[in-house]
């Protein structure tokens, strides 16, 4: 079981802050519910900022967030994950590498000594139905090709059953994408792809479109599968019917199945030609929802 599911991204050491008003979001006019990356000086202080405040801290990135529950899934079954990313040679990193460890993640960062390791503010507010992110992705977004071939990276991908991508990750490194693709078609392996994002797809549905035929799995919400259709230029607009029209397209090694989620609607999962299922969300209380995200 060790080193089953593999995964590369942008590792992020998450900031998560806990706000008694909006002020903080009203000063650096920050809107509940979205996502934002540091750009100009105005999210440099808002960091600055959140540096002078209490924060907890736990290993963040997409790729890593999602290897962090499929490891507590696994929890009996330490290190059956792997995850590898590019960090600076900092305290930032340490703590990252540190605490993923300690959840049974095994970890293997590049070092950086030019740049600063990737952080992502995860500010919820008191009174907000969901938090906000403002990422600095630092030298997260440097990973190279030549990183998959590191005789440590390539005994885990070799062990890997599993093969988990972010579609940010298509955004900083599509060569190296291109490789995981290419070794999940030579070794039978599967390979499992998340939408992550409706801004992203402007700049990666051309190349998610020419990956299908080795994407097994591909998981999204409704926004994310609306975002894909119209810049795919597809007629469909609902969300099913962009499931089975991604869960249709050519796939080398049998059927793939397409996970859309929609908030507190059925989930709806495509498989090949077969119909689209759906499965019931359990309802909860607007008291108990922090994040309506729910994926951090």
């Amino acid at each position: 079981m060790e080193g089953l599911i593999f995964s590369c991204g942008n590792p992020l050491l998450d900031l998560s802050i806990k706000c008694e008003d909006t002020s903080l979001l009203e000063k650096y006019n920050i809107q509940t519910g979205r996502e934002y990356c540091v750009r100009d000086d105005t999210y440099r202080e808002l960091f600055l900022t959140i540096y002078n405040m209490k924060f907890s801290y736990i290993p963040g990135g997409a790729a890593q967030n999602t290897i962090r529950a499929a490891q507590f899934m696994l929890r009996d079954h330490p290190f059956a994950t792997s995850y590898v990313g590019s960090v600076g040679y900092d305290n930032y990193a340490e703590m990252m590498r540190i605490a993923a460890e300690s959840l049974g993640v095994r970890v293997h960062y590049f070092r950086h000594m030019d740049a600063m390791t990737g952080t992502c503010a995860a500010i919820v507010a008191r009174g907000q139905p969901d938090r906000c992110l403002v990422a600095n992705l630092g030298v997260g977004a440097r990973f190279e090709p030549c990183y998959l071939d590191d005789p440590c990276v390539a005994k885990l991908l070799a062990r890997a059953r599993y093969v988990y991508l972010c579609a940010y990750f298509l955004g900083t490194s599509m060569d190296s994408v291109r490789a995981l693709a290419r070794h999940c078609t030579e070794h039978n392996k599967v390979f499992l792809l998340n939408l992550s994002s409706t801004r992203l797809m402007g700049a990666i549905t051309e190349h998610l479109v020419d990956l299908l035929p080795a994407i097994q799995y591909v998981f999204g919400n409704a926004e994310e599968a609306l975002a894909l259709a119209e810049v795919a230029g597809w007629t469909e607009r609902d969300p099913g019917a962009i499931a089975q029209r991604v869960a249709r397209f050519p796939f080398s090694q049998g059927e793939r199945v397409v996970i859309i989620t929609r908030g507190k609607e059925d989930t709806l999962c495509a498989v090949g030609d077969d119909p689209v299922r759906k499965f019931p969300v359990p309802v909860l209380p607007p008291e108990r929802i922090v994040d309506t995200n729910g994926a951090g």
